[in-house]
């Protein structure tokens, strides 16, 4: 038999449960309980020290190397692959270090005349003797 004081009770336990809802979800999402904060850094990673994401081919096989603009941080490794206009997906390549190897210059080489997609992924930076893994760029060289 309900009474007037159970549904009450009930009503007050729905809101509480709703209300305690409120607050946990309001507590995950700031961030409160993060297993790792995330510094972010106010670098900038270029192709052939060029300030664009579209970098014309003759600057990238003058200077076929990736740099950061943040002082005390190097390039440590980074995966690079390749995606011609109208051709066929090249890599992925893992390279230690900031200069792009050879082959993968000399493949570069014979796109002259059309656009190339080049992709870095899984970045690792070496920041004051620390590692971190930074999100991935797209560059695309233009002829």
């Amino acid at each position: 038999m309900y009474t007037q004081e159970s549904n009450t009770r009930k009503i007050s336990k729905i809101a509480f449960c709703a209300l305690l809802t409120i607050v946990f979800f309001s507590l995950a999402n700031g961030d409160l309980y993060a297993q790792k904060t995330k510094i972010k850094f106010p670098y900038k990673v270029k192709l052939a020290d060029y300030d664009s994401a579209k970098v014309p081919l003759k600057i990238i096989l003058a200077t076929p190397r990736l740099t950061t603009t943040y002082p005390d941080c190097e390039i440590a490794s980074y995966s690079i692959s390749f995606e011609p206009d109208s051709g066929e997906y090249f890599g992925p390549f893992i390279v230690k270090g900031p200069a792009i190897p050879e082959n993968q210059v000399n493949y570069l080489r014979e796109f002259t005349n059309r656009s190339v997609r080049i992709f870095i992924d899984e970045l690792h930076l070496n920041y004051k003797g620390k590692d971190s893994l930074i999100n991935p760029y797209l560059f695309k060289s233009i002829p």
